[in-house]
């Protein structure tokens, strides 16, 4: 019943011309002919353009990953 599509990507050539709401619209479409009760998806954060696709497709923010980097120290003794 959960349907997963990672992230979607149109050529830079090409970006701006309703590519990737049609790649999205299409999968949503696939899924609900097949009555998926839930699709889920990925998106660089920074990425404004796809979040707003996103969005206006009714999709709706679950979480978002917390990364750490920073130099390996010892462990300190507990």
């Amino acid at each position: 019943g959960i349907a997963n599509h990672g992230y979607t990507a149109v050529h830079p050539d090409a970006r701006g011309r309703g590519i990737a709401y049609a790649l999205k619209f299409a999968a949503i479409s696939w899924c609900q002919e097949r009555e998926y009760r839930e699709l889920r998806t990925e998106n660089e954060m920074r990425n404004a353009p796809m979040r707003h696709i996103n969005r206006v497709l009714g999709y709706a923010p679950l979480h978002d990953h917390v990364y750490y980097r920073g130099p390996i120290a010892p462990l300190l003794d507990a």
